[in-house]
């Protein structure tokens, strides 16, 4: 299965703007991680694939099927884990996860099987009589994840997943979406940028409502050296504002500044290094370039 988007837009009734303008994409099966700054379509892009918004103009299709037409089929592959995940806080762990699976028309037979093995998977099979106004948010966003899983769905799409989870269970997240990635396509939408380096192969990422990269993570990265540098200065030293537009990060070393940035020439000043780019790098260069790098 792979989904074909192709010059995608909506702009919501009385805006002057896009939401989304001439969104063009392929997703081929594994992990997409899609990744933007707030308000750059990432939100609506995912609810129009998710059937819950229609789209203004543009083709959509998901495998065989299209989008809105075939929209009642398309929910039959999907698992969907919105950004804020809610149920009725008086059911019980077990309940929520028969409720939404009852809704995915998943047999009770097979509900009796998975939802304690789903359960077992995010560390919530001990929490399966607890009502989920009990529960802390970490938990809840574990259930969120098990119920998108429910149905053993060909399509899923989570938005924030990892929100509110410790490194433990973020770990175990990792593992397992690891294992769900072999032969369907997950769109993970995330601000944790380490969360997309370690499980997405391809990334798009988004900027006012366009499309300013999508393919490799590992060719993304690639492209990005000899032009990421780190330099070290004093704490009172002042940083040369040639480049400060440029800074990815500033941490403290040994009672000095290591400030880490991009240049797309070599820098004329003392203490600096070229090093090897990562993905965090590799958005901050391409988001300051406003799309000039595709």
């Amino acid at each position: 299965m792979m989904i074909q988007i192709e010059d995608l837009s909506k702009q919501y009734y009385g805006s002057k703007t896009k939401a989304l303008d001439h969104i063009n994409l392929t997703i081929k099966p594994g992990i997409l991680g899609l990744v933007g700054e707030n308000g750059a379509g990432k939100t609506t892009l995912i609810k129009i694939l998710a059937t819950m918004l229609k789209k203004t103009s543009g083709k959509i299709h998901i495998g065989d099927y299209e989008l809105p037409k075939d929209e009642l089929k398309i929910r039959q592959s999907l698992g969907y884990l919105p950004q804020n995940f809610n149920l009725f806080n008086t059911l019980t762990v077990y309940e929520a996860m028969d409720y939404i699976a009852s809704l995915k028309n998943i047999p009770p037979h097979i509900r009796k099987e998975e939802i304690p093995r789903l359960l077992e998977e995010v560390h919530l099979q001990n929490k399966s009589q607890e009502q989920i106004k009990k529960l802390s948010g970490g938990m809840k966003q574990r259930l969120g994840i098990a119920t998108s899983l429910l149905g053993n769905p060909s399509f899923i799409i989570m938005d924030e997943p990892t929100v509110g989870l410790d490194p433990t269970e973020r770990l175990n997240f990792r593992n397992l979406l690891s294992k769900y990635a072999d032969d369907r396509i997950i769109i993970l939408s995330s601000h944790i940028i380490s969360d997309i380096s370690m499980l997405c192969h391809d990334i798009a990422i988004m900027q006012k409502g366009t499309m300013t990269y999508s393919g490799s993570t590992s060719q993304l990265i690639k492209s990005m050296r000899n032009k990421i540098y780190v330099t070290s200065i004093d704490k009172k030293q002042e940083i040369n504002p040639q480049y400060q537009k440029n800074i990815i990060s500033i941490s403290l070393k040994e009672e000095r500044l290591e400030v880490r940035f991009f240049s797309d020439t070599v820098p004329n000043f003392e203490n600096t290094v070229c090093v090897e780019p990562c993905l965090e790098d590799a958005y901050f260069y391409i988001t300051s370039k406003s799309g000039d790098l595709k």
